[in-house]
């Protein structure tokens, strides 16, 4: 859903305040300038205009920083190459990154917390990111839709070795310092790196040009071309069993990943071996399926950047329906706060005795996303009389969040989700009906509407909505689903096994489709045609395990050898997955 008050004005305007009314389904926002402007970033003019960094000022040549207003100024530390080296290292007094948060309130995809952007103030403080998962990201961590710079930049050799905005980007244009190869020639060595032996391509050509390789371009709203910011190497050898893209195939149409494989390892060797938990993660993205043992060797794994670990901790639900607390309670007690936050949003899966004791010093965390999610994990739970004066400011801050996003179909069913949890269903229903009037292409509003009738044997309603969601919606592979879903339960398996079929059609990636597919084709006594079909689908997908189990038991019932034993022939692929 677009509009510019909910979904432009907080980046392209300063000094905003959107003033959503709900019940009005209506703004009243109001801003200080159209634009962007100095305020964006620097915050309080006045108080800038009073000390002495200000041009006006004159004063004797000091370099203090004003409370809350962002300086970028290194006085003691340079990026220094020595002659022996390929890259420059920073020489000097640890950098201070943080301004960084005033460029990623707007160049990152995030849920927010507050009313309108508040520079000088800490990202997770206003903001709730969104991490590397698919199917925003590519399995390694490429973007894919339009997710800004962020998610990218976080996970990158350039952000781990302190580089920021600025040592690109003017502070005041934005603009490159320099075009072309010489902008990464600041720090990356023009005899190592700017040379044909590097590259392969005819000097200053396309194929030359570093950004075209290292931050291949996607383009958004058919006009705006954004490059990647995670400065990748080029890696044809995982794009055909992970399904990512390389900058070789991208330009060479007409070329296979196997071909610019062969030329890059004739070029430059093998590639370089993926970090362990790197891999997994990749498996982990494209829905193979990891033992929690695999998959907790991701989130510790300290050589891997903290958002992907973010990411994996995210992502616990995919392997496990439940958490003990000894193998959260590092995480969320972490220094690193992308880590706290993931921990505090899949503390879902703890114990409740646990999510009371774990989560509750999380209602005090100096950084407001991870305090709403203790206190959404929190909401059913019985806290302790000494903690129910924090979980009541922290439950505050989570309702307005769910106020400022009830613009959205999104921000009304997370309302109406939460009162669900509390068993308030009138009030879920009008949350989620809500959500159908304010976004009608959302899925999700129908979706849950339906989900609450069903609860009340309310058939018509569900089908009705459903429906409706459909004619509004007919390529959501997911209603469908639902639809389906529905017709079983009405026991009309022809109609529910098209829905599922349609389903399938539109979401060819998701193995849950075809699992309820196959499974009620059996259902209809189509056993043969059910294990014909399956032999057939198990191909398109990476994550096979749960589509094997099912063909075993399908041809052990038709005691079909030749089938089982052609089942049987996968469960080699993973032994850690099998167990067995």
């Amino acid at each position: 859903m677009q509009n510019w008050n909910g979904m432009c004005a907080d980046c392209h305007s300063d000094g905003l305040v959107r003033n959503y009314n709900a019940e009005k389904n209506s703004f009243a926002s109001h801003f200080d300038n159209i634009n962007v402007s100095c305020i964006s970033c620097h915050g309080n003019m006045p108080l800038h205009q009073q000390g002495d960094t200000h041009q006006g000022n004159k004063p004797a040549k000091k370099r203090n920083v004003i409370l809350g207003v962002i300086s970028t100024d290194h006085p003691t530390g340079q990026w220094l190459r020595n002659i022996d080296e390929k890259t420059a290292h920073w020489q000097g007094e640890a950098r201070n990154n943080t301004f960084m948060d005033n460029c990623f309130a707007c160049h990152s995809l995030r849920s927010p917390l507050t009313d309108g952007v508040k520079a000088n103030t800490p990202f997770l403080d206003q903001f709730s990111p969104s991490l590397l998962a698919a199917p925003m990201y590519h399995a390694d961590g490429q973007i894919k839709e339009e997710v800004y710079v962020y998610g990218s930049f976080l996970q990158s050799k350039m952000y781990a070795a302190d580089v920021n905005c600025l040592d690109c980007h003017d502070k005041h244009t934005m603009k490159l310092k320099v075009e072309g190869n010489g902008l990464c020639l600041q720090c990356h060595g023009a005899e190592v790196y700017n040379i044909k032996s590097h590259h392969q391509h005819q000097k200053e050509s396309a194929g030359a040009q570093c950004v075209n390789c290292h931050m291949p371009t996607n383009r958004y709203m058919g006009v705006d071309d954004r490059r990647d910011h995670s400065f990748k190497i080029p890696r044809p050898d995982l794009s055909s069993t992970f399904n990512t893209p390389n900058a070789c195939i991208s330009c060479h149409k007409d070329k296979s990943n196997e071909w610019a494989k062969t030329n890059v390892e004739k070029w430059h060797g093998k590639p370089e071996r993926l970090l362990s938990s790197k891999h997994l993660l990749m498996k982990l993205n494209t829905g193979q399926v990891l033992s929690l043992s695999e998959h907790l060797s991701i989130i510790a794994d300290d050589n891997l950047d903290v958002i992907s670990r973010a990411t994996a901790i995210q992502l616990l639900s995919y392997t496990t329906s439940t958490l003990s607390a000894n193998v959260l309670v590092p995480y969320l007690t972490h220094p690193e706060a992308l880590l706290r936050l993931s921990a505090a949003n899949i503390a879902v899966l703890l114990a409740p005795i646990d999510k009371v004791k774990y989560l509750s010093p999380l209602l005090k965390d100096k950084f407001k996303s991870i305090r709403v999610a203790a206190a959404r994990n929190l909401v059913v739970n019985n806290i302790s009389t000494v903690d129910l004066d924090i979980f009541n400011q922290a439950f505050k801050e989570l309702m307005n969040a769910y106020d400022i996003n009830s613009w959205r179909g999104e921000g009304r069913s997370n309302q109406g989700s939460l009162a669900m949890e509390v068993n308030e269903l009138t009030r879920a229903e009008k949350s989620f009906k809500q959500a159908i009037v304010v976004e009608p292409y959302f899925e999700g509003g129908y979706i849950n509407l339906a989900d609450i009738y069903r609860t009340q044997q309310g058939v018509f309603q569900v089908a009705t909505v459903l429906l409706k969601g459909i004619e509004n919606l007919p390529n959501s592979a997911n209603l469908h689903y639902a639809y389906g879903l529905h017709l079983i339960r009405q026991k009309e398996m022809k109609k529910a096994i098209n829905s599922f079929k349609t389903a399938m059609g539109l979401s060819p990636d998701n193995p849950q489709f075809s699992y309820t597919y196959i499974l009620a084709l059996d259902g209809n006594k189509q056993s043969k045609q059910a294990l014909s079909q399956l032999k057939a689908l198990i191909q398109n997908y990476q994550n096979k395990k749960q589509l094997i189990e099912l063909g075993l038991y399908l041809s052990q019932k038709q005691r079909n050898t030749a089938d089982y034993k052609w089942f049987m022939s996968f469960k080699h692929y993973s032994k850690a997955v099998w167990g067995r």
